[in-house]
């Protein structure tokens, strides 16, 4: 939800025009694929205990397509949240990462730097179901 007096596209703008390039143009590649309806359906869909929510799953593919890289706080911030002020952000980006982390549990993991950001782990052996032949 937008809040009062704060344009949403101008916030993702100006939140993406302060990272760097290697970070900003997954985010917009991400944004117009959702916006187009050409993501993947299958990425990061699981049934069961490991069912993601919209949020859940938005943050899984953002770091899952920079899977072994670290993706800057301010990054996933703007991605998820553009028009939000970003210490709102940064308390529900903490709880989206640690439900990830519990749903996805054996899986992968989720390692933090304070400095870098976030970067997502697969465990040894594991392929996701989307990725098998």
């Amino acid at each position: 939800m937008a809040h009062p007096g704060r344009d949403p596209i101008r916030a993702l703008a100006a939140a993406v025009a302060a990272m760097p390039p290697e970070e900003a143009v997954p985010v917009l590649m991400y944004l117009v694929r959702e916006l187009a309806g050409q993501a993947d359906e299958a990425v990061g869909r699981w049934s069961g205990p490991r069912r993601l929510t919209g949020t859940e799953r938005a943050l899984f593919l953002i770091l899952y397509r920079r899977e072994g890289r670290f993706v800057a706080r301010e990054s996933l911030l703007a991605a998820l949240w553009p028009d939000r002020p970003e210490a709102g952000g940064a308390n529900l980006l903490t709880v989206y990462l640690s439900r990830l982390r519990s749903k996805l549990r054996g899986l992968i993991e989720i390692d933090c730097d304070p400095w870098s950001g976030w970067t997502l782990r697969r465990r040894p052996d594991v392929v996701f179901p989307w990725e098998e032949p």
